[in-house]
């Protein structure tokens, strides 16, 4: 097995086992509920007006807060178990869960089906519920900014096989279905107008004649037209690094992947010009492509200009690294007491909201640190 499949493996593993935990805790005392009930925050996104955070919280929390006024909180709520996701959608009135179907059976920690609920922001209330067409567990899900669809990568418990799959969102039909075989979780984005979704992905070589599995993955990339999923190009970046994160900007003119091995590299489509980004990160992932590791962060982000990209450190999950695109330059390094569950920019590119793993939100004011000297 893969090593990066080895790690979402053994984080869903642990998830899972926590959940046990969780509902076993009026059996086995105190101390796993001390241990257990963290806050940690596994996943955040920001409003389009870049005023408001929604943070999923482990286990089954789901916050919405101003990022203007101190402790203000415009929603709180407990979803199910295992909820993986949250997103704002419809303008930032409304956001999104993913979560499991688990009410026929609580023990059903692995293969279990999914789908979304809405709720509204001020309320806080329920308004509705739409299943998820594809596999069983989701790898990756991005809503378009007005919320008429969604792109949702899906597998199912030990298979190797990903589902990427298109859905509009008022029907919640599937407007169009891939299949990747051989493929690891599929990273992908959309651009700031939603026109572009922007791929990446590690398939499998195949096996040689002595039916061995090659440790090199195939490096593949893929640009789509929304909302009608048609391919505008496909191509290769590497036939012996598979890519783990993609990023694009807002205008759609600016791409970003990072490679198994740390490398970054940042192309301006319309002219082709590519710059590679020797990070912190390399030398340490170099060495996780062939050992086991704990933390492995897979998430990379451009300004909304293009301009700067972020990425997080491999095994220092706590450090957070700024890169200017043209010429390669660190321009900053974010360092926290706890590890980074998620980060997100504001649509302005003023400021970079991070959750910690102790359940904190920290803002940092990026304009002055951004500038050229």
């Amino acid at each position: 097995m893969n090593h990066a499949r080895q790690i979402g493996l053994c984080h869903s593993a642990i998830r899972r086992l926590s959940v046990v935990a969780i509902l076993l805790i009026p059996l086995s005392g105190c101390f796993v509920v001390e241990f257990m009930l963290t806050k940690q925050i596994a996943n955040v996104s920001l409003s389009p007006s870049g005023n408001e955070v929604a943070f999923l919280q482990f286990p089954n929390q789901v916050r919405v807060k101003s990022l203007d006024i101190e402790g203000a909180f415009l929603c709180q709520l407990r979803v199910p178990l295992m909820s993986e996701r949250v997103h704002f959608t419809f303008h930032g009135m409304m956001f999104a869960v993913d979560q499991p179907d688990i009410a026929d059976d609580l023990f059903a920690l692995g293969d279990v089906t999914r789908s979304i609920a809405f709720y509204d922001v001020n309320s806080c209330e329920l308004t509705r519920e739409m299943p998820l067409p594809g596999l069983q567990t989701t790898t990756a899900l991005a809503f378009s900014s007005d919320g008429s669809f969604l792109l949702r990568s899906s597998e199912q418990s030990g298979s190797s096989d990903v589902r990427l799959d298109l859905i509009d969102v008022e029907s919640g039909e599937s407007i169009k279905q891939w299949t990747y075989l051989n493929t690891h979780p599929i990273s992908f984005a959309l651009s700031g107008d939603d026109s572009l979704a922007f791929l990446g992905m590690a398939q499998h070589k195949a096996p040689n004649v002595e039916g061995e599995v090659p440790r090199d993955h195939i490096g593949k990339v893929a640009l789509m037209r929304m909302p009608t999923g048609e391919l505008v190009r496909e191509w290769v970046e590497s036939d012996t690094l598979g890519i783990r994160a993609v990023a694009i900007s807002v205008d759609g003119t600016t791409i970003a992947l990072k490679f198994y091995d740390g490398t970054i590299k940042v192309t301006h489509l319309p002219t082709g010009e590519s710059n590679t980004l020797e990070t912190p990160t390399k030398e340490v992932e170099e060495s996780l492509a062939t050992v086991d590791a704990l933390t492995v962060f897979e998430k990379l982000l451009l300004t909304p200009d293009g301009s700067v990209v972020f990425v997080q450190s491999a095994l220092h999950a706590e450090s957070l690294y700024a890169f200017r695109v043209d010429s390669g330059e660190q321009v900053k390094e974010y360092e926290y007491e706890d590890d980074i569950g998620d980060f997100a920019i504001t649509s302005d590119g003023k400021r970079l909201v991070v959750g910690t793993e102790a359940g904190e939100i920290k803002i940092e004011e990026l304009g002055l640190q951004m500038e050229s000297d």
